[in-house]
C-alpha cells in the first residue's frame, strides 16, 4: 500500500518535473540562437533573453534537483516496506522443509 501511495503521490508532482525539461528545451534554443550570432552582431536585447534563459534553467535545476533527492528518499521508504512486507508474507505462508 506505501508503495502505491508514493506511486500515486509522485504522478501528482510530475508537472513540477516537466517544468525542467521544457526550460531545458528553451534554455537549448535561446543558445543555439545565442551562439549562432556573432559577438559583434548581439544586440542586447538577445543578451537579455539569454540571460533571462541561464536564470530560468539555473531556478529550474534547483527546484528539480531537490524535488528528485526528495522522490528517491520517498521511492526508497516505499521500496523498503514493499521488502518488508514481502518477507514478513513469505515468512509466514511459505513452507519451510523440516
Amino acid at each position: 500500500r506505501d508503495a502505491l501511495n508514493f506511486y500515486k503521490s509522485e504522478v501528482k508532482r510530475g508537472p513540477e518535473l516537466t517544468d525542467y525539461f521544457l526550460k531545458n528545451e528553451n534554455f537549448k534554443k535561446t543558445k543555439k540562437q545565442f551562439d549562432s550570432t556573432p559577438q559583434n552582431k548581439r544586440t542586447k536585447e538577445v543578451v537579455d533573453e539569454f540571460n533571462k534563459a541561464v536564470n530560468d534553467i539555473n531556478a529550474a535545476v534547483k527546484t528539480y534537483n531537490a524535488l528528485n533527492n526528495d522522490l528517491n528518499k520517498q521511492r526508497n521508504a516505499a521500496l523498503n516496506a514493499w521488502d518488508k512486507a514481502v518477507s514478513k508474507y513469505m515468512d509466514e505462508y511459505m513452507p519451510t522443509q523440516k
